[in-house]
């Protein structure tokens, strides 16, 4: 698309503001400048309400807002450090990093307009209404400045309904529209057993069962439960090991809670809504907290146990499900399905899974390294989170690379040496963090054809051109969602928006200037339909002396420069083959 191969022109995201809202951005970084100074419009730095150096944007009244000039003037105070490990660098290079430090490491919109903000404020983790008004933040400069935008959200988490009704995902969705695209990662969590799924039954004789653990050392475990079609009674229970069972909880139905449950010197608690005022479903949430004198969670088994007619989805926080699945004493499983976080869970935003596109690379000590399990180049990445959601719409909906990726390092914080690549100013990551810029960019360059796109144009055209394999398997599924994007196909898949003047031709031309010529000339020619061309030079025997343009080719206006001063005086022919139809013209060269 850069260079505009298969295209009408070329396409690196001029015009159009490529947003991110993550843990911070290198602002110096080689890859994020140009002859005109910083590409980097404004920065909103929430973590800082403190310094001097600016004001907070005022439509919000907190944080730090920084504008172009403050940037070029090394006015900005705003860091990439340790505490997202330079996340967010490495998420704004893989989306719009021009290589300004190593050209090898484009990324997909060079030549966007970067619009960050910092939503880190205290400690790691993102605010729901952080992230709101983030995105309300990059859409509203973007239309200052009159432009298209496309936000990469490469966060997430898993309380919620998951099913695009929580006010956050409402929010979020809200914001989209024409020229207003948001992209978000569909989360790391596909390597789990965190989900369970089904219609409980029976009474506190016989309830329906789950079981599972903690991690070794975790303080902590939530279950988030959601439920619809009947009541649901929700219950923990602690074993040594299955069938001993050392104690359990009373059942806890809708609008009540139970806190301060012994659990061997640990407390856990109850809360059970029976409806939640978001979106109407029942919720309940379950949770274990360790403490200085209790045994370790880790070294018991767990269970929650329900009752009732509701069918529920359950998701576990820091732990894993059990695999048992036992009809006969109703034990349920839990399964790897559902994992996509939210808030990629929204109803119009567009998930990215993770698949792998890269497993070696050589570190700055010129040490080949190779990626922790050697995983194959075209498969999905083990940890890539899985759909659908809750209320079974396809998720994820596209996957793009996301291991081993290898962008922008910020220069704040420090990063392990084997993950920095040879020469510096590069590190590798791997996340579905690393896969959703991918689409974001593809997404700017989408916007840069046609400005006014909005959620269903982006999301037809990356669905309908994305790439199927023997890894992909058939497609749509949970796994890599329609497919492995294809940049070109999307690209090409948008009608470009036409401007004042522009008028598509009605048959094939072909038109050479100046004729005769002595050696340089100018080939036009229009195509009235999009195609493949072949545009080729024969001498006066037939046979052929140069190819000067294949490919596919929208319809419209095209002209090529031609250079024949090593060729012989003579008469020759210009010959266009296209799906449109065909034309000759008669070149002398003298």
């Amino acid at each position: 698309m850069h260079t505009g191969v298969n295209l009408s022109r070329a396409y690196t995201g001029k015009g159009v503001v490529l947003g991110v809202v993550d843990s911070g951005i290198d602002w110096a970084h080689p890859d994020f400048r140009s002859s005109s100074g910083s590409r980097i419009q404004y920065i909103w730095d929430m973590s800082d309400s403190t310094s001097t150096a600016a004001a907070p944007p005022p439509e919000y009244g907190y944080g730090r807002q920084y504008a172009k000039a403050a940037i070029d003037a090394g006015a900005c105070l705003e860091r990439d450090l340790q505490d997202g490990h330079g996340h967010g660098t490495h998420v704004t290079g893989t989306a719009a990093g021009n290589g300004g430090m190593n050209r090898e490491y484009t990324g997909i919109a060079p030549e966007s307009d970067i619009v960050f903000v910092k939503g880190f404020r205290s400690g790691p983790g993102f605010k729901d209404t952080d992230v709101i008004n983030g995105c309300d933040f990059i859409f509203k400069r973007a239309a200052a400045m009159q432009k298209p935008a496309v936000i990469n959200l490469s966060l997430g988490g898993q309380l919620g309904a998951h099913d695009g009704s929580s006010l956050y995902e409402q929010a979020l969705s809200n914001l989209v529209g024409p020229g207003r695209i948001i992209v978000a990662s569909a989360g790391n969590s596909g390597g789990q057993r965190m989900h369970v799924r089904y219609t409980t039954g029976g009474d506190a004789t016989e309830p329906r069962v789950t079981f599972f653990r903690v991690p070794q050392g975790a303080p902590s475990a939530v279950i988030d439960i959601w439920y619809s079609g009947g009541p649901v009674n929700v219950g923990l229970a602690w074993y040594n090991d299955y069938p001993w069972n050392l104690g359990n909880s009373p059942l806890v139905g809708g609008g009540s809670m139970l806190d301060g449950i012994n659990v061997f010197g640990n407390v856990a608690g109850i809360v059970n809504v029976g409806s939640d005022p978001s979106n109407g479903l029942g919720h309940a949430t379950l949770a274990l907290m360790q403490t200085g004198f209790g045994t370790a969670l880790s070294n018991l088994l767990f269970a929650v146990y329900t009752t009732g007619s509701g069918t529920l989805d359950g998701w576990l926080l820091n732990g894993e499900f059990g695999p048992t699945q036992n009809a006969e004493n109703h034990i349920f499983p839990g399964d790897y399905e559902s994992s996509v976080g939210m808030p990629a869970t929204a109803k119009k935003l567009i998930s990215v899974g993770s698949y792998v596109t890269k497993n070696q690379w050589v570190d700055e000590n010129g040490v080949t390294q190779t990626q922790d399990g050697n995983p194959a180049p075209g498969t999905l990445s083990s940890f890539s989170s899985t759909g659908p959601s809750r209320d079974r719409r396809q998720k994820p909906e596209i996957s793009a690379p996301g291991e081993a990726i290898l962008s922008a390092l910020s220069a704040d914080c420090g990063a392990d040496a084997a993950s920095i690549l040879f020469g510096g100013g590069y590190q590798k990551m791997q996340g579905t963090s690393m896969a959703s810029p991918h689409v974001a960019g593809v997404v700017a360059l989408m916007l840069e054809r046609n400005s006014s796109l909005d959620y269903p144009d982006v999301l037809g055209a990356l669905t309908s051109t994305a790439r199927k394999d023997a890894l992909t398997g058939a497609t749509p599924n949970t796994r890599f969602g329609y497919g492995k994007v294809d940049a070109l196909a999307a690209v090409q898949a948008v009608t470009p928006k036409k401007v004042p003047g522009d008028v598509t031709p009605t048959s094939v031309t072909l038109s050479v200037s100046p004729n005769p010529a002595a050696a340089s000339m100018s080939i036009s020619y229009a195509l009235p339909h999009a195609g493949s061309i072949s545009l080729r030079l024969f001498d006066a025997l037939g046979r052929e002396v140069r190819s000067l343009e294949n490919g596919f080719r929208e319809a419209g206006n095209y002209s090529v420069r031609f250079d024949g001063s090593g060729l012989p005086d003579g008469v020759y022919f210009c010959s266009l083959l296209s799906a449109g139809g065909n034309a000759t013209m008669r070149v002398v060269l003298r």
